[in-house]
């Protein structure tokens, strides 16, 4: 798990505008834009509401999610995907 969230934060520093379709698993996208109601347009944003699921507000002066809080949120994202396997 470590290495595909190293892998993901190389991708979205490196092209944080790259649409997020070809970077992240489709099924990871539908999930995070259902729980948290967003559109997501780019790996940028998707990465921070990867945070978000981990509890990262993103207020304006905030800086970018830190290691804790992204894990939080990995976490949370690989539950609900069990959770959808199983219905």
């Amino acid at each position: 798990m470590a290495t595909q969230l190293l892998a993901l934060k190389e991708h979205c520093h490196l092209a944080p505008t790259q649409p997020v379709e070809e970077g992240i698993p489709k099924r990871w996208i539908t999930l995070v834009e259902r729980v948290l109601n967003v559109k997501l347009e780019s790996v940028r944003n998707f990465w921070r509401c990867l945070a978000g699921l981990g509890g990262f507000i993103g207020r304006k002066s905030d800086r970018e999610p830190g290691w804790q809080t992204i894990w939080k949120g990995y976490r949370r994202l690989q539950d609900m995907l069990m959770g959808a396997d199983y219905l």
